[in-house]
């Protein structure tokens, strides 16, 4: 990493802030590549002085995508431009209808369908990403309510599920043995190895 690239990630969170006060950032190449990764599906979104993280699954990953902290001000600017916000100086949710985002450079444009947008910001900025259910012919933006299709509802945390067997299972990768493992969709998890095998 270049020395300018990161004294931009170490003052991408002041430069959010910015954002978030009325200031805006202009997408680049590398930010217009994750708000279209960001666009395409339901995420949740963290981000603080120590990292952008993306949570990209169904559920809130121990281990959520990490991207470069100086992408997050254009990406929240493109939401606050979309809905036609000045400033989010408390939380609020947007309602986007589908549209497509220009080349930056030579990059080809992309469209993405319509989304609801809930920002909420603080010490760490939460934004969580939801597609619509009803399309929209104009942005809207309100309060978040505590109820409703517009209250604010976060991915579940990642929960692990187990199967526990009788008798134990070695592990081909290790060859230790074991009742209880972790069960991914065709796959066991070792407990002593971490690694997946095939049952």
């Amino acid at each position: 990493m270049v020395d300018a690239d990161r004294a931009a990630d170490e003052r991408a969170f002041d430069r959010l802030r910015e954002v978030l006060a009325g200031a805006r950032a202009p997408l680049d190449p590398r930010a217009s590549k994750v708000l279209r990764l960001i666009l395409g599906g339901d995420h949740d979104l963290e981000i603080t002085r120590a990292r952008f993280a993306v949570h990209l699954e169904s559920t809130r990953s121990r281990y959520p995508q990490e991207y470069f902290r100086r992408l997050s001000p254009p990406v929240v600017s493109f939401f606050l431009e979309r809905a036609g916000v000045a400033s989010v100086p408390r939380p609020l949710v947007f309602g986007l209808p589908a549209g497509k985002v220009g080349p930056p450079d030579d990059a080809a444009e992309w469209s993405y369908p319509g989304k609801r947008v809930w920002i909420v910001p603080g010490d760490a900025v939460k934004i969580v990403v939801r597609t619509s259910l009803e399309p929209h012919e104009a942005p809207f933006v309100s309060g978040i309510p505590t109820e409703g299709p517009l209250a604010l509802r976060e991915l579940p945390l990642y929960a692990p599920t187990y199967r526990d067997s009788r008798t134990p299972i070695v592990c081909p990768r290790c060859g230790a043995a074991a009742t209880r493992h972790r069960a991914l969709t065709s796959a066991l998890v070792c407990p002593h190895c971490a690694r997946s095998f095939e049952v």
